[in-house]
């Protein structure tokens, strides 16, 4: 799914039968990722961000105080998560290798910067 094409929040309600997701993690420093956020969770939902922006973020803060959503942050890494992340990419439970859309070597660099920053793709996997 490409959230920048796609309708999030129609497959949401959808999949939720029109009562929203309890949560919605931020992931990503796209500032469009905060009003979808906001349109999935159901009333009285949580949002927690944990992408890093380059620029101030608007929130559509009316949506925000008339569903009683909760917002929060999250920074916080310590060093046995990545051994647990690791853990949850090998045994499957996250299928990180459906997020590459592009694997090119490293002699198209240029061509894999371009396609991140142009977010024509999800995650940019060099071939050595």
């Amino acid at each position: 799914m490409n959230v920048e094409k796609d309708d999030l929040a129609k497959l949401v309600l959808e999949r939720t039968g029109g009562r929203g997701a309890d949560i919605a993690f931020v992931a990503t420093g796209a500032p469009s990722a905060v009003a979808q956020a906001t349109q999935i969770v159901k009333k009285r939902g949580q949002v927690t961000v944990i992408g890093i922006f380059g620029r101030p973020v608007e929130v559509p803060m009316t949506q925000v105080v008339r569903r009683e959503i909760t917002f929060s942050g999250a920074y916080d890494a310590k060093p046995e998560n990545f051994d647990q992340s690791l853990s949850l990419a090998r045994r499957g439970a996250v299928k990180v290798r459906e997020l590459i859309t592009h694997r090119l070597p490293l002699e198209k660099a240029g061509e894999a910067f371009e396609a991140a920053k142009s977010r024509v793709g999800c995650k940019v996997e060099f071939i050595p």
